[in-house]
């Protein structure tokens, strides 16, 4: 008995084989693989938007396409698989037909190993389906998750956005706050300082104004000494011509005391005048004597006069000039008394703008 001739394939067809793996299938680990690679993306995903959701959507996308073509693949392969299994039929028809047994028999051998092989090829692609629409329901899980988590990641960024603005509003008000705050000192230090100058020249007018007034104590101090040593003289010119006073004083009582002696003299004289010249004793003075006497009476009348008026004078010039010295000593006692409240008029503002310095100095240095 002879072998039937092997059936023709159409074109585009193969002819299938029971445990030969088939070049239309795709591997279901690498189909699972593809299908469970986006899956994992979104969960080693870091927490950025641009940087890892959207090459987990592009590989979603791939495999969903790969999975069309392979889909589109499985459908030739089952289109070329029912045209093998009907050129199977017309095979064994034409040979059933021939009527010879042994030709009948392996071709019904044929047919039932055709059909085996065809079976396990339905049942593979049968498997590879099931297995692809897994793998496209994880893969649209997949992507329904990456959705959610860009949805997720979004709404964080747009919350993080939200955020950083106000953050960078507030530190704007801050900053404006801290730049007006530094204005107000820059001004406050520029009115120190003006404060400062001008406080520093108004104290070294203080102190010239100070020196001045010592000039002027020390002066009025000289001057003051000056009328006390012109008081002192003054005094003693007094006290001098107050002896002299005295001494002439006591010079005209004995004067006059040698007056009244001279008149009881003259008078005692003239009782004994008209007795005559032989009877006139011989102490009686001569009328030479006598006219001697009394020119010598109105010599020391005219000095003692004399020494009177000036001595009036000399008491009315001292006592004058005494009055004066006293005056000035009193004008010289205010003047020092107003300089010596002035100088310490000075020193107290002084001292105080002295403090009120410090303090602003302080102040400035704290700020």
């Amino acid at each position: 008995m002879s072998t039937p001739p092997a059936p023709v394939l159409p074109a585009g067809s193969f002819a299938p084989a029971p445990d030969a793996p088939h070049s239309f299938l795709v591997r279901p680990g690498s189909s699972s693989a593809a299908a469970t690679g986006p899956s994992t993306a979104p969960a080693s995903c870091p927490p950025g938007l641009s940087g890892a959701s959207a090459p987990a959507v592009e590989s979603l996308c791939a495999s969903l396409a790969r999975s069309a073509s392979e889909c589109a693949l499985l459908s030739a392969s089952l289109d070329s698989a029912r045209a093998a299994v009907q050129s199977t039929l017309v095979t064994a028809r034409s040979l059933l037909g021939d009527g010879g047994p042994g030709f009948t028999l392996r071709a019904i051998q044929d047919f039932v190993s055709a059909k085996e092989a065809a079976e396990k090829l339905l049942a593979r692609v049968q498997a590879d389906l099931m297995e692809r629409e897994t793998d496209l329901v994880v893969e649209r899980n997949s992507r329904v998750a990456a959705e959610a988590y860009v949805a997720a990641l979004r709404d964080q960024l747009d919350t993080e956005t939200r955020r950083a603005a106000e953050t960078i509003g507030q530190l704007r008000d801050e900053l404006a706050v801290a730049r007006n705050e530094v204005v107000g000192w820059s001004k406050r230090f520029q009115t120190v300082d003006a404060t400062e100058a001008s406080l520093r020249a108004f104290i070294a007018s203080l102190k010239d104004q100070l020196g001045t007034q010592s000039q002027q104590a020390a002066s009025l101090q000289l001057d003051f000494d000056r009328a006390c040593v012109e008081r002192d003289s003054a005094r003693q010119d007094a006290s001098q011509k107050s002896a002299q006073l005295a001494s002439t004083a006591r010079g005209r009582e004995l004067v006059q005391a040698d007056k009244a002696r001279l008149e009881n003299e003259v008078k005692r004289l003239q009782d004994a005048s008209p007795v005559s010249s032989s009877s006139r004793p011989s102490s009686a003075p001569s009328p030479g004597v006598e006219s001697t006497l009394r020119q010598r009476i109105r010599e020391l009348e005219g000095e003692l006069a004399a020494a009177h008026s000036s001595a009036d004078a000399s008491r009315t010039a001292v006592q004058s000039r005494l009055e004066a010295l006293l005056a000035q000593v009193a004008e010289r006692d205010e003047v020092l008394a107003k300089s010596e409240a002035e100088n310490a008029a000075l020193r107290d503002t002084g001292l105080a703008l002295v403090q009120e310095n410090t303090e602003l100095r302080v102040k400035t240095e704290v700020a």
